[in-house]
Order: structure tokens, then C-alpha cells, then sequence
């Protein structure tokens, strides 16, 4: 009779799944729990404008990418003006990358994790009300490595004889043989894991360039754009062997979620986010909205000359009085209304509910700004 069996490594061996520190490049965490923290940062999609807004390891907004792919500072004053400001590498490269491949890549990505993101309910989903999860939901950006190992030296033939140290000893290339790893599991909801792109060595500050600049989504649908792969387009798994180095990914994540790395010959293995590496951050998260223009009763006290050939500035709101905007009221937040006017910016939480009855018409007038949403303080 004929037995067949499952590939088999002929010693122990393991897959190696672990951390990279957000502030060390090369650092490996080794345990479940890293001593570092391994969060880059966030990215949060905006369905509603259609962007990304960035930020940072502690929640605070960066800024955002626009639908067609430019930098936009965060309002308030609070962002910084440009993408080389971002202080951590990791981060910094992840958007300059989005930045550079234009606007039908962006519109593409977002598909992507909105489809991705469907197919993700975290065990722990109840446990973290955060604004943000309100409004979108705030991925994390990490980095990890893996890579296959044999306990001590690769095993030989036993019938040759060793006869010096430096001699080749015949291990029939069974160390050379690629590995399939496949990362995420699609068929899990706990699974967390967003999309990821490959690093491979490179020449510059970071260390590393994200290979084929292609991003992997295999929880996601097909996508149109060549840089989006999909498992719809065919199967996403490395391929890795005993002697290749260790390969890094920056990945994508629900930060709620386990990520799991799947290898037919051994063991799975999952990595978890300690809930003190974001449970901070998300509750610390601010949510901006681009409400221009706004259509209000105009001020009392504000009067406005208008001479041919003047180009004036919007109006911005005076905190004085309040101003009547139709927002949704959400447990444990604030709403805030952001607005610049020339270099000086004005921030209010004074709004007034809308008065649904029929009134006679007033003078109106319209306004540029933001619609804010941030945590309450505490008393």
C-alpha cells in the first residue's frame, strides 16, 4: 500500500512571526507582548471627502490626503505643512508613497479598504467605543518580520564521513526549498489584517523600498489597478526558505484583530496588539469635515464692504455669538466648528441646534470651514 504523506521538515523547525519597534528599524520584538511600541501611526479613511487623514503613534492629526492625491494640513494650525515633517521614517515613507502614485491609484486604494475592512469584526469590537471607530475605522500602521528556522545545524546525510571542520556536509538542498506563508486569513472575522506591502533592501534612509511598489489585499475584491493585488486575482502567499533572511512587511491592521501567518508545514502563527499600544491613540483622535460652504444666519454684528475689484477673504465665524449647524450628538464628544480667515485661526464650540420651524427669511451668509469632533474633557 502507498501512504501520502504531508511535506515534512526532517528536524524541528518553526515559523518565526514578531514585532519591528516603531523607532527602531532593525530591532526585533521577541515576545507577545512587545517592550516598544510597534504602531508607525494611523490612517483613518474619510468616506465622506473621499481622503485619508493621518496620525501620528499618540492619535494626534497630521493632516490628510486629498481625492486627488495632494497633502492637506490638518485645520486648526495643529498639522504640519508638509509630508517631510512627519517624524517617524516608517510613516512618513508610507505617505509619501501614497502621494506619488496619483489620483486614480487613490480612489482604487480606498475601494480597497473598504472592501477589506468589511470583511473584519474583531472579538473585542464592544470593548473600544472610540470616536474614530464612530466616523471610520483607524488602521494601523506596523511593521513585522518573519522567517523559517531548524533547531541547531541543518541536519546531513549520516553516511558521509566528516573529516574537518570546513568541509561541505550534503544537505540535498532541502534548506533552498520555498516555503509558502500565507498572511491573513480571510476566512476569520477576528483576522485584522487590512493589506501589506513587501519590503525588499534597499540604498536609503529607511533601509528598505516596498517591492514593486504593489500593495496586498487579499481580503479585498478584484481591483483595477495593476499596484492592487488581490486574492481575488489569484493566490497571495511568500515564498521562503530556511537560508533566505528574514522578510519585513509593513502592514495595515485593525488594530483589534489578530493577524495570522499560515505555513503548510508547520505550526500557525498570530500576532496581537496589546490593547495599551492603541487604546490611547483612538481615544485621542480628533475627526475633521470639510463643510464648505456653510450656508447660516449671518451675524449681527458683522458688516462687510464690498468695493469693485476687492477680493475678500471668507468670512470667519465670530465665537461671540453662536452659529446654527445641524450636527448629530454622540455620547462623551464634543462638536467644534474650525475656520480660517487670512493667517489667524478660529475655533468654537458654540453651536446652536437648528430651529426646525418655518421662519421668516433673515439675512444669510456663507461660511468655510471645518466641522470637528473631539473627545469631551472630563471634569
Amino acid at each position: 500500500y502507498q501512504f501520502l504523506l504531508a511535506p515534512r521538515f526532517a528536524q524541528n523547525a518553526r515559523l518565526n512571526f514578531h514585532w519591528l519597534a516603531a523607532d527602531a528599524p532593525s530591532e526585533i520584538e521577541m515576545t507577545t507582548k512587545p517592550a516598544r511600541n510597534p504602531v508607525c501611526g494611523w490612517i483613518v479613511p474619510n468616506n465622506l471627502d473621499s481622503t485619508l487623514s493621518i496620525y501620528d503613534q499618540q492619535g494626534k492629526t497630521l493632516g490628510s490626503l486629498d481625492r486627488a492625491g495632494n497633502w492637506r494640513a490638518a485645520p486648526g494650525g495643529f498639522g504640519i505643512p508638509d509630508v517631510a515633517s512627519i517624524s517617524n521614517p516608517h510613516l512618513r515613507k508610507l505617505v509619501e508613497y501614497l502621494l506619488n502614485q496619483g489620483e486614480s491609484f487613490q480612489q482604487q486604494f480606498l475601494s480597497t479598504l473598504d472592501n477589506s475592512l468589511a470583511t473584519i469584526d474583531p472579538e473585542g469590537f464592544a470593548l473600544h467605543s472610540t470616536l474614530a471607530l464612530l466616523i471610520g475605522r483607524p488602521m494601523a500602521v506596523v511593521r513585522a518580520t518573519f522567517s523559517l528556522e531548524v533547531k541547531g545545524l541543518p541536519v546531513c546525510d549520516p553516511t558521509v564521513k566528516i573529516e574537518s571542520a570546513d568541509q561541505e556536509v550534503p544537505t540535498y538542498g532541502y534548506t533552498e526549498v520555498k516555503v509558502p506563508i500565507r498572511l491573513g486569513d480571510y476566512q476569520q472575522l477576528n483576522d485584522g489584517l487590512v493589506g501589506y506591502w513587501r519590503e525588499t533592501a534597499a540604498d536609503n534612509d529607511e533601509g528598505y523600498d516596498y517591492e514593486g511598489n504593489i500593495f496586498y489585499a487579499p481580503q479585498s475584491n478584484l481591483s483595477n489597478d495593476s499596484l492592487i493585488q488581490t486574492e481575488a486575482e489569484g493566490l497571495v502567499y511568500f515564498e521562503q526558505t530556511v537560508d533566505a533572511p528574514p522578510q519585513g512587511v509593513t502592514m495595515l491592521i485593525d488594530p483589534r484583530g489578530t493577524i495570522h501567518a499560515t505555513c503548510g508545514f508547520l505550526p500557525n502563527r498570530e500576532l496581537t496588539l496589546p490593547s495599551e499600544n492603541y487604546t490611547t491613540a483612538l481615544q485621542s483622535m480628533e475627526v475633521n469635515f470639510l463643510a464648505t460652504p456653510m450656508l447660516c444666519d449671518r451675524q449681527t454684528d458683522m458688516t462687510i464692504d464690498i468695493h469693485d475689484g476687492d477680493q475678500l477673504d471668507p468670512p470667519a465665524f465670530d465665537a461671540s455669538s453662536g452659529l446654527a449647524i445641524p450636527v448629530p450628538q454622540q455620547a462623551n464628544a464634543v462638536w467644534s466648528w474650525v475656520s480660517l480667515s487670512g493667517d489667524e485661526w478660529s475655533e468654537t464650540t458654540d453651536i446652536e441646534a437648528v430651529n426646525p420651524t418655518a421662519t421668516f427669511s433673515e439675512p444669510q451668509q456663507l461660511y468655510e470651514g471645518w466641522l470637528q469632533l473631539s473627545r469631551a474633557q472630563e471634569e
